[in-house]
């Protein structure tokens, strides 16, 4: 997936938990907002979808919050050849890796910094989900 609103879109759904709402008020109908869900006493609101994939502040805003809300450590590698698609030229590969000894794991290459963490939280989150879920089926 590239760089782009559809990722950022993804990202702040799967990743951050984010919700996306339309008002219905007569004032301003059909207006589209992001609830964050941060804090439950206190709303807090995001106009635009931030550009999580191609602003690095803001996509160092979702490593921290996986490490800190969700304890993912996180590694960032500049390599000079893909070793999966044998490219040459600077890539950047980024991965999470959970805190346990056995917990999720996702990485991915990116054309940018941002790029790369977007595509690595997306698979570290999706593998997340596997996994509590194959923990449900057996019965736990």
């Amino acid at each position: 997936m590239k760089p782009g609103n559809e990722l950022d879109r993804l990202v702040a759904l799967k990743v951050l938990g984010w919700k996306l709402c339309r008002t219905a008020d007569h004032i301003s109908p059909g207006y589209s907002y992001w609830d964050r869900g941060e804090d439950p006493g206190r709303i807090v609101y995001e106009k635009d979808t931030p550009r999580f994939s191609t602003v690095i502040r803001k996509a160092w805003d979702v490593a921290e919050y996986l490490h800190r809300r969700r304890g993912f450590w996180v590694k960032v590698l500049w390599m000079t050849e893909n070793p999966v698609t044998r490219n040459k030229g600077d890539e950047i590969r980024v991965e999470f890796e959970s805190e346990l000894e056995d917990g999720p794991r996702g990485d991915a290459f990116g054309v940018s910094l941002p790029h790369a963490i977007c595509l690595a939280a997306l698979e570290v989150v999706e593998q997340s989900l596997e996994e509590s879920e194959s923990v449900e089926t057996n019965g736990c």
